[in-house]
């Protein structure tokens, strides 16, 4: 009687108990996303992606669970980043470091975590992984070529020097050394193209894992000046030199302040620039001195070094004559020369 009893409970006891133990209790452990089971991790979906802004950590579809939390921690340099993974399992997650460091993967949710490492010789190909053999060459070919014919005809026109730039050709997922000269209007303008133009580039770049190649590029940019339009002060002629600096120094001059109660109030600025004129002296009030001479100095600075590294030459057509260099005064509220 009581053999038979214990054979009629022992079902629901199994049934009680199985449950909890989700594929203990006969057949293989499964992972889910329910609560009260641990995260999923696919090491064989992780792809180490180098990027501008450091290295990006893709996970494809079913890489990790579902709504986990996924922290990637440089385990070279200690610093980390997290993103919850996509309705698919997928995930993107960039941290600071490069294509030699290791890195740790930690994918969480309510019921535990998993922790596995990815480094660029365990996540297959760095640089491609995923891509077809070819594609991602190619798709770097099209993105120079759109972001050169871009950057071609941007706009150059300016009045004044501080218009002009160097601008960087860097567009989205296209990175070089490459840089043209623009105004700042027109180097906005067509860096704002180039990003429309390029994104599905971009996005198909991205879903194939392709890697944008590190470029150590050369820091020095070109000085510029305005000539009617940007262009380099190096690729302008010996007359022009002395022309471009005389126009930009002229107004300078003429806009000093000069306002004055007495004699003391007035200094002598020094006002002439480049070897190529006769010394010109200018009265201007003490206070305005300093910024006179500071905006002389550049100019002769970008304009004359620029002559004499082109080797202009620097001999006056009209001697000088000897000038005593002569004194100011306050005259009806106005430095002047005596």
């Amino acid at each position: 009687m009581k053999r038979s009893s214990f054979a009629r409970v022992l079902p629901w006891l199994l049934i009680a108990v199985c449950p909890p133990l989700l594929g203990r209790c006969g057949g293989a452990a499964e992972y889910s996303t329910e609560t009260g089971n641990p995260p999923v991790v696919q090491r064989q979906k992780l792809h180490v992606v180098l990027r501008d802004t450091g290295v990006e950590v893709v996970g494809d579809a079913g890489a990790v669970s579902p709504g986990a939390t996924v922290r990637v921690t440089n385990r070279s340099t200690g610093e980390s980043a997290e993103a919850t993974a996509r309705a698919d399992g997928s995930v993107n997650v960039v941290v600071p470091g490069s294509s030699q460091d290791e890195y740790e993967v930690t994918v969480s949710n309510g019921s535990g975590s998993q922790t596995v490492q990815v480094s660029a010789q365990t996540s297959g190909d760095i640089a491609d992984a995923g891509a077809p053999p070819g594609a991602c060459e190619d798709l770097r070919q099209t993105l120079a070529a759109r972001v050169s014919a871009g950057f071609a005809n941007v706009d150059k026109t300016c009045q004044r020097d501080e218009e002009c730039v160097v601008a960087s050709t860097n567009s989205g997922c296209y990175s070089s050394c490459g840089s043209a000269i623009a105004s700042r209007s027109g180097a906005q303008a067509a860096g704002a193209a180039v990003l429309q133009d390029i994104a599905p580039l971009c996005n198909e770049f991205d879903s194939q894992h392709c890697q944008t190649p590190f470029s150590l590029c050369d820091e020095g940019s070109p000085a510029l000046v305005c000539n009617g339009t940007c262009t380099r002060v190096d690729a302008l002629s010996c007359d022009q030199l002395l022309a471009q600096a005389s126009a930009r120094v002229t107004p300078v001059v003429s806009d000093a302040a000069r306002a004055c109660s007495r004699d003391e109030d007035c200094a002598l600025a020094k006002a002439d620039i480049c070897p190529q004129t006769c010394p010109h002296y200018e009265s201007v009030a003490s206070s305005a001195l300093a910024g006179l001479q500071r905006s002389i100095a550049e100019t002769a600075g970008l304009y004359c070094g620029s002559a004499k590294s082109l080797g202009c030459p620097w001999s006056l057509l009209t001697p000088c004559k000897p000038i005593i260099p002569p004194q100011v005064t306050c005259n009806a509220g106005q430095c002047e020369l005596k």
